[in-house]
């Protein structure tokens, strides 16, 4: 039996991983979430499981194979008592540590306290596991967005390169890197991960409100842009989550591959233009006008405050280098296919048919 800890369980690649790993039958899962308001951490994963695992028997089936351990990686010893943590540091032997704030414009001090504090305790945790001789490996899930204003091709072997940052987000994540690799060098087994812009599964296009990819669903859903701005030639480098999971859960499974770092991305990027007019189609509302980044100052202000924070991903194109992740891949069936627009109708369709798209006028800087 593998004893396996995940934490952000209640997020979008959190979930995920818990429902991947429930298809093997050696696994055990220990779920850290934190209670929120009246929601204990109990609650919100039993609600968000429900919506995974309808069947009531399918879904006490999947009770008997987690814990729900109420905890946040801010708090000393990640929220739990002594005891637990002397309970877990003994067993646990796989470690996912999803847990992050993705929230662009977050105050630096606070993206501070969870994604390189928050890491910095989920490593302490699992150095004791190390030292108790049952961790096997931690899955550190990062992003391929600590290469920041980088716009020539970013390599796997690459990270501290005098790159300045759009954002909180890509700063913190930057620096929990540079963290995890402190720890890597006192010899803990820690694999990093970067994973582009996570969108909807390829297959049946569940995606939840916390990915970027809906915000602009939502938004074009409620004809909020008039305009938008972007060259004929913008693109983003966009993977299903599905991709990401079954990387990442591949890449573990080989001791070799611990100490290294390996971009999760898409070797095709996905045109903007092309994408804005699929999803606008699909939602049957009106497609903007595009405005390129040279005439820019000509949009409205509401356009321009709407797109000011994902503006830098929308002027440079990204792009990146996956020959590790490649090679790590290459004896498997383990591929992210090019993003279509059959890709882009199944999210639509997935958050049409469950009621996603409710007319919130919530501008991308605040996701």
């Amino acid at each position: 039996m593998k004893y396996i800890l995940i934490t952000g369980a209640t997020g979008f690649v959190g979930i995920n991983i818990v429902c991947r790993l429930l298809e093997e039958n050696n696994t055990y899962l220990y779920l850290l979430a934190r209670d929120a308001g009246t929601n204990t951490a109990t609650t919100r994963m039993h609600n968000i499981l429900k919506t995974y695992y309808a069947d009531t028997e399918e879904f006490n089936n999947v009770l008997n194979r987690i814990e729900i351990i109420s905890g946040d990686i801010t708090e000393d010893k990640l929220g739990i008592s002594n005891d637990k943590w002397n309970e877990l540091s003994q067993k646990i032997n796989i470690i996912y540590h999803s847990a992050a704030t993705i929230h662009f414009n977050l105050p630096y001090n606070e993206a501070y306290q969870i994604n390189v504090l928050g890491t910095k305790r989920v490593l302490n945790f699992a150095e004791q596991c190390y030292k108790n001789r049952v961790l096997q490996v931690m899955n550190h899930i990062s992003t391929a967005y600590v290469g920041g204003k980088i716009f020539r091709t970013f390599f796997e072997h690459e990270l501290s390169i005098g790159q300045e940052f759009a954002n909180t987000y890509e700063k913190t994540k930057f620096e929990a890197e540079i963290l995890t690799n402190e720890y890597i060098n006192r010899g803990l087994p820690i694999i990093v991960y970067r994973p582009s812009i996570i969108a909807g599964n390829s297959i049946s296009g569940v995606i939840t409100k916390g990915a970027i990819i809906f915000e602009f669903i939502n938004q074009f859903s409620t004809h909020t842009y008039k305009e938008f701005i972007c060259n004929e030639d913008s693109s983003l480098n966009i993977i299903p989550i599905d991709y990401l999971i079954e990387a990442m859960i591949h890449i573990s499974m080989e001791k070799n591959n611990t100490g290294k770092t390996f971009h999760v991305i898409n070797k095709n990027n996905t045109n903007i233009r092309s994408m804005v007019t699929t999803i606008c189609k699909a939602l049957n509302v009106a497609t903007p006008l595009f405005i390129s980044i040279d005439n820019q100052n000509h949009a409205s202000k509401y356009t321009k405050l709407l797109l000011y924070t994902f503006i830098n991903y929308i002027e440079k194109s990204h792009v990146f280098d996956d020959s590790l992740a490649t090679k790590a891949l290459n004896n498997s069936n383990i591929i992210c296919e090019r993003i279509n627009a059959d890709y882009f109708v199944k999210i639509v369709s997935y958050c049409q048919e469950n009621k996603l798209l409710k007319g919130a006028l919530r501008a991308i800087m605040d996701c």
